[in-house]
């Protein structure tokens, strides 16, 4: 896995831009026969993540596409080099995530709570605060990173993968 992959920790958090070799391809293709790969690259604008494109694609398939229009030249990531050739289908399937619904958010904010509470006892109350004030799924998973992180370091990496289990479970009902 690539660098820039281990520090935004999740694939889906990356963004993409065409090339110049695929703008090309966008201003010249055929517009009624638009496959798979022709709709992820007119969706990549240097401004959407990959998490993001998981609504208009099947989660899974957002990597496959990904790889295939790097692979062409025809897609760079933003902010630096992501090796996507490297990530594999065991990343992809963690990195890519569709949004959670309403009420997922919910049900794994509450879990992620009882979890911190539980893990770093009255110490928790930064950490408590950072995860209800979360409004959307990104939000959510940021405040999960910067938990992790935490959890690593004070309880080691077993007590941060419980954290994210527990919140996991309880956000995909």
């Amino acid at each position: 896995m690539s660098a820039a992959l281990k520090s935004s920790r999740y694939l889906g958090d990356v963004v993409f831009r065409r090339t110049i070799k695929g703008e090309f391809l966008i201003k010249n293709g055929s517009a009624l026969h638009r496959s798979a790969p022709q709709r992820m690259l007119a969706a990549l604008d240097g401004r959407r993540t990959a998490n993001s494109l998981a609504l208009a694609f099947r989660a899974r398939e957002v990597v496959t596409l990904l790889k295939l229009l790097e692979s062409k030249g025809l897609i760079e990531s933003v902010g630096g080099v992501v090796e996507l050739a490297s990530i594999t289908s065991a990343d992809a399937a963690s990195g890519v995530r569709a949004p959670l619904a309403l009420r997922e958010l919910e049900a794994a904010k509450l879990a992620a709570i009882g979890a911190a509470r539980e893990l770093l006892g009255t110490s928790a109350k930064a950490s408590i605060r950072e995860i209800e004030q979360c409004r959307d799924t990104a939000m959510f998973r940021s405040a999960i990173d910067v938990i992790c992180e935490r959890l690593s370091s004070v309880l080691g990496a077993d007590a941060a993968a419980i954290f994210v289990e527990t919140t996991r479970r309880a956000g995909r009902v």
